[in-house]
């Protein structure tokens, strides 16, 4: 583990567009760095694809960022600040639409053929993956609009308080990846 650089203790979330890899690098980190890692699609979604109560939600959520170390992933404006103000760590997944579509594109293919169970007794079906509330429209429809919010949050953001890091590339990505997991 490479910990230079790093703030301690690590209070980190990890955003970006859908299937841009925020789960996936949240558990790189808190692998690495030995910290609690909270999904919170995991904490939204209920049975039958139905969102938990927005109390609920913000009641879990605080509950784990009140803690001295962690790492989220996710996007839900309905608890960012929670997130947001204790965070010291805020790493963007700022890849390109076709990076995101396509991995979108192919993991909902592997999961409907697979009947991989996501969250809550979730599956991802054709009719679902497909259909008008579909997580590639929303990636479609939200893209530029979410990215501008990044953006913002990161010039408005007080670097002497909060570590911002953009990653733009896959490329980028596994670089980082692979330095965290330097020794």
């Amino acid at each position: 583990m490479k910990r230079e650089g790093f703030p301690v203790p690590l209070r980190a979330v990890v955003i970006g567009s859908s299937c841009s890899g925020k789960t996936t690098l949240a558990k790189h980190l808190a692998e690495s760095f030995h910290v609690p890692h909270v999904e919170l699609d995991r904490l939204y979604w209920g049975a039958n694809w139905t969102p938990v109560e927005a109390l609920l939600f913000r009641t879990q959520v605080r509950q784990h960022v009140e803690e001295e170390n962690w790492i989220v992933d996710g996007n839900y404006s309905v608890i960012q600040d929670e997130v947001f103000q204790r965070a010291n760590l805020i790493l963007w997944l700022n890849l390109p639409l076709r990076v995101v579509f396509g991995r979108a594109l192919f993991r909902s293919f592997v999961r409907i053929l697979s009947r991989e169970e996501i969250f809550a007794g979730n599956r991802e079906t054709f009719l679902r993956t497909f259909g008008p509330c579909s997580l590639l429209w929303w990636i479609l429809t939200s893209f530029r609009e979410r990215n501008r919010r990044y953006r913002a949050i990161f010039d408005k953001r007080d670097r002497t308080q909060t570590q911002l890091i953009e990653l733009c590339s896959t490329s980028e990505v596994e670089h980082f990846v692979r330095e965290i997991h330097k020794d």
